[in-house]
């Protein structure tokens, strides 16, 4: 029987905290998406939807940022998170995928 050791423990925990970040970040990215898409489609200011456009592209771009500079498996953890963010995101809204 092998047993892990505490590094090992600590690596696969750090996994699971970028999974989750990637889950919040995915599902922050994609409910600001829904709200541009109703602000350009003419439910309010264009301002506030190209605010939100540029507000997503950083918050997505500083959130995976932040996971390359942690490493490689944290940055596959939190696309992955984003991934299962989507898809829970579709289904709530009920596009077919």
């Amino acid at each position: 029987m092998q047993v892990i050791d505490a590094e090992t423990v600590v690596f696969l925990g750090s996994l699971g905290v970028c999974f989750a970040a990637g889950l919040v970040l995915g599902v922050g990215y994609f409910y600001a998406l829904r709200r541009s898409v109703a602000v350009f489609l003419g439910e309010g200011r264009l301002q506030f939807g190209l605010g939100l456009l540029v507000g997503r592209a950083r918050f997505m771009a500083a959130g995976l940022g932040l996971a390359v500079w942690t490493g490689g498996g944290a940055l596959l953890a939190a696309l992955t998170g984003v991934l299962v963010a989507r898809t829970l995101m579709l289904r709530r809204v009920g596009v077919p995928e």
